[in-house]
């Protein structure tokens, strides 16, 4: 279980999310595992249930999670497969301004890939560039 630090900048509701958007990336909840209630991860987090209920809402709408009346929520069967093409994504966006970046600065095209070559076999990645 996630905790919820205090002092932090970051919302309360927003750790939420991101607390459990990192336990279905870690498939600590696997797809269709369900999730505490509202009241029972406020209890737990000593959270106020409106955050909680803020924070469920945003998984909603994020596609991560799905309510079922009278039952309660749920993991998404799709949840671990969205996060990560959201994920891609952003880092895409991130790799191109560094490309831009690094071209401005007169690095080769060449270079950058033997960096990213050598990233992705440190983390044990395959690379077919």
């Amino acid at each position: 279980m996630f905790s919820i630090d205090e002092y932090s900048r970051t919302p309360v509701y927003q750790q939420i999310v991101d607390g459990i958007r990192k336990e279905i990336l870690l498939n600590i909840l696997p797809p269709g595992s369900q999730i505490y209630s509202v009241r029972e991860l406020s209890a737990e987090l000593r959270a106020n249930p409106n955050t909680v209920q803020k924070a469920y809402n945003e998984l909603l709408r994020q596609g991560l999670i799905v309510s079922v009346p009278g039952k309660g929520n749920f993991i998404d069967a799709n949840a671990l497969s969205t996060l990560k093409s959201r994920m891609a994504d952003t880092e895409r966006g991130a790799v191109t301004e560094s490309a831009r970046k690094l071209s401005r600065l007169g690095v080769s095209v060449e270079t950058v890939l033997s960096w990213i070559r050598e990233a992705y076999q440190q983390e044990g990645g395959h690379s077919t560039l």
